[in-house]
């Protein structure tokens, strides 16, 4: 759908319909996380750039005032990990010299919260009770082949 949206705005630009500069009030391109709460330690974030030049910028700060470029390029994804639990912000802006850079999608939000200790402890202790039963049935089944 994001796509089809630019196809639209990049015509109507073309035609004349649309007047004037794409501002952050017109985003065109399509930013979409896979999850919005982070909970297994990463997330993917994709976009449609079409014939855009972007660059993807992040912040912990909803008004970006500490934002920073962490991607720019021709892909059209980006996994995230390693972030410390709490809320980050991402947009997409036009590549360039341009100062402020125009946005080009509108603001998304993911929020980081990994599973607390006792519960990521739980987890470790079930995968390592489930290793020990399944490595003890294959020890046993092979003594009872050779028996």
């Amino acid at each position: 759908m994001g796509g089809l949206r630019h196809i639209i705005v990049v015509g109507a630009i073309a035609t004349g319909v649309l007047a004037g500069p794409i501002t952050s009030a017109q985003p065109i391109i399509s930013l979409e996380s896979d999850t919005p709460v982070a909970t297994a330690g990463y997330y993917q974030l994709r976009w449609g750039s079409g014939e855009v030049a972007t660059r993807l910028v992040e912040a912990t700060d909803p008004q970006f005032a500490d934002a920073r470029v962490i991607y720019a390029g021709p892909d059209t994804a980006r996994l995230m990990s390693g972030k410390p639990d709490g809320d980050y912000y991402y947009r997409l802006e036009a590549a360039g010299d341009v100062t402020p850079a125009p946005v080009l999608s509108e603001t998304l939000k993911v929020t980081v919260e990994h599973h607390p200790l006792p519960r990521a402890l739980t987890f470790f202790a079930v995968g390592a009770a489930v290793f020990a039963a399944t490595l003890g049935l294959i020890l046993v089944g092979g003594r009872n082949e050779r028996s």
